[in-house]
């Protein structure tokens, strides 16, 4: 943007006078707004990477490490809003700000439950990200649970945040107490230039030789 300013800046003073001159930089306009798009698309890319890599995370240290095991399990049978909390502080450690859409379609808090104060955390975080967290106590629950969430999601009427925030994906997160059948889980949804993604956490999972034979039934 600011080598664009130094090259044509002058036109733009010149435009205010002259009804040819801001004819002639409508172009130039386009094509600045070509190579932003192009900028920022790049680094949406690096946003979801995060994102995606802080989930993959969080199923391994529920594998891993049992005392991590043991206060999400009691997180979850407590109740929804403190997995959401736990969730939305693990996606924190990784640059990554998840927030959820308020009834008013405003951007919330996960860990505080008020509305987000952009200024304070711009220049702390990778990212911004819409997330809506979920928890199925039975296998008859995941598909409902999902529909709910995106139904949640769907609420959401801000802009985005240029380049702070990724725009085309929104993540439908249930967490679970066992990982569901592989058919419980849906497959990514598009909706116009939406994506939601469908993310499983389960807190207690099954040995990999018992999984596999559970699979295979």
């Amino acid at each position: 943007f600011e080598e664009f300013r130094e090259r044509h800046g002058s036109l733009f003073d010149d435009a205010r006078s002259s009804k040819e001159i801001a004819s002639a930089i409508i172009p130039l306009l386009v094509v600045l707004r070509s190579e932003l798009e192009f900028a920022l698309s790049d680094y949406q890319e690096r946003i979801r990477s995060i994102t995606e890599r802080a989930f993959l995370h969080l199923r391994r240290v529920l594998v891993a490490n049992p005392r991590e095991r043991e206060v999400w399990l009691a997180a979850f049978n407590e109740d929804e809003t403190r997995c959401e909390k736990l969730g939305a502080t693990h996606l924190l450690s990784h640059g990554i700000f998840a927030f959820k859409a308020h009834a008013d379609g405003a951007r919330t808090d996960l860990v505080l439950g008020e509305s987000i104060k952009i200024g304070e955390i711009a220049s702390a975080v990778e990212g911004l990200v819409l997330t809506e967290w979920k928890r199925a106590k039975s296998i008859r629950d995941i598909e409902e649970k999902f529909r709910e969430a995106r139904r949640q999601a769907e609420v959401y009427a801000q802009g985005a945040l240029a380049g702070i925030e990724l725009a085309r994906y929104r993540y439908l997160v249930l967490v679970s107490e066992k990982s569901p059948p592989s058919t419980g889980v849906p497959e990514d949804l598009k909706v116009g230039n939406i994506t939601y993604r469908h993310i499983n956490i389960p807190i207690d999972t099954f040995s990999p030789s018992k999984e596999a034979r559970r699979r295979s039934l």
